[in-house]
C-alpha cells in the first residue's frame, strides 16, 4: 500500500442487539457523528522481571490482551435506538428507567445477538476509505453518557467500551446457571474488532 492522506468520511454509526430487543435486533442506524470518532485501543501488558536484569528494564513483556474505547458526539440521532442502547448497557431494562437486578451479566453465557445477550455490535462506516470499524461486543459504560437538554440541537456524547467477549464453556458445553463443573474461557482467537460491516 502507498502512503496517502487518510480521510474516513462521514461516520454513520450502526448498532445491533440481541434477538430479544425490539428496535435493534437487526443492524440499525443510531446516528451520524458531528465530528471525528476517536477509536482508542488499550493494550495491556506486564513487564516480566528477572534478577539479572534488575528492577527497571524487563527482558520480556507479557501481553494481557486488549479492549477499545470509542468516543463520539452524535448530531443526527434516532432517539428510540439510543434509548435501547442505554437500556441494554444497564443489563436490559424492560421498562425505561427501571433497573435490571444488581449482578446481571452482560452476556449471560449466551452467544452474541441471541436472546438474552446484552452485548451490542457497534459499527462505524467508512464511505471514503472503505474500511469500517466494527466492534462485535460493545456497551456504554458510565461515565460518560451525556445527553444535553436545551433549546438547540442535541449533541450527544457517548463513550463506548468494546471487549473480546467469548461464551464461557463448562465441561466442553456452553455454561448454564448452577453448573458445578469447571468453567473454561480462552482469549485466543477472540474478536475485538474487524474491518467488516456489521451483519
Amino acid at each position: 500500500m502507498a502512503r496517502d492522506f487518510l480521510i474516513n468520511g462521514e461516520s454513520m454509526v450502526t448498532v445491533k442487539g440481541g434477538a430479544h430487543t425490539s428496535g435493534i435486533r437487526n443492524v440499525t442506524q443510531l446516528a451520524l457523528a458531528s465530528e471525528g470518532i476517536i477509536v482508542s485501543p488499550r493494550i495491556y501488558s506486564h513487564s516480566v522481571k528477572v534478577d539479572d536484569f534488575g528492577p527497571y528494564v524487563p527482558p520480556e513483556v507479557m501481553i494481557q490482551i486488549a479492549e477499545v474505547n470509542i468516543s463520539m458526539t452524535l448530531v443526527h440521532t434516532d432517539y428510540d435506538v439510543l434509548r435501547e442502547c442505554i437500556a441494554e448497557s444497564i443489563g436490559g431494562m424492560t421498562t425505561w428507567g427501571m433497573l435490571s437486578p444488581a449482578g446481571t451479566m452482560m452476556g449471560r453465557g449466551k452467544a452474541l445477538y441471541t436472546s438474552g445477550c446484552h452485548w451490542m455490535g457497534l459499527s462505524i462506516a467508512s464511505p471514503f476509505m472503505g474500511i469500517p470499524w466494527t466492534f462485535p461486543s460493545a456497551y456504554l459504560p458510565s461515565p460518560p453518557i451525556n445527553i444535553p437538554l436545551g433549546t438547540t440541537r442535541m449533541l450527544i456524547q457517548l463513550d463506548w467500551r468494546a471487549i473480546p467477549y467469548v461464551v464461557m464453556q463448562s465441561g466442553g458445553a456452553p455454561y448454564t446457571s448452577g453448573d458445578s463443573r469447571g468453567i473454561e474461557i480462552q482469549s485466543s482467537g477472540a474478536v475485538l474488532w474487524t474491518h467488516m460491516a456489521l451483519e
